[in-house]
């Protein structure tokens, strides 16, 4: 853990939420890594070890079906946010939803021809009213007309306060 500003990395949201909480809200930005879900909401996920991810972890859905999901509790706090995820892009995946709370703030279309590691998605300018624990959902919705399949890849994920 560093400074009130600072990075804080958690791997539950339950934990992530409890440091943020403890830290007022005001973390500058905070890394997690999808381990433990809240709930899922359809489909099989499975957690392996992959050495050609930046953080050796990934997460997928071995189910590999069009609404896929998870939910994972996260604490924000008020004011405005850019979600990045790391993730593979790959021939035989999906795009995917993330959403706080019910409402839908980015989609990220996960499908590359070739297959490629360690790409970051982002969304720039989610606006969260109030501070409080949040419900994260990712769900699979859809794919790529080229894409093969409805594979979801998780690697990380990072929240920054921008606002």
């Amino acid at each position: 853990m560093f400074g009130r500003r600072g990075t804080y990395v958690a791997s539950t949201g339950q934990i992530a939420a409890s440091v943020l909480a403890s830290a007022g809200g005001t973390v500058g930005s905070f890394m997690y890594f999808p381990t433990t879900p809240a709930s899922t909401i359809q489909g099989t996920w499975t957690q392996s070890v992959d050495a050609t991810n930046w953080f050796c972890y990934e997460k997928y859905n071995s189910s590999h079906a069009n609404g896929d999901g998870q939910t994972f509790d996260i604490y924000l706090g008020a004011g405005t946010w850019t979600l990045s995820m790391t993730n593979k892009k790959q021939p035989n995946a999906a795009i995917v939803l993330v959403k706080i709370d019910g409402t839908t703030v980015a989609t990220f279309d996960q499908y590359a021809a070739g297959g490629v590691t360690n790409q970051t998605f982002t969304q720039a300018g989610i606006v969260v009213a109030s501070s409080g624990q949040k419900v994260m959902t990712i769900i699979v919705s859809g794919k790529n007309a080229a894409s093969s399949d409805y594979y979801c890849y998780l690697d990380v994920i990072q929240w920054t306060r921008t606002a």
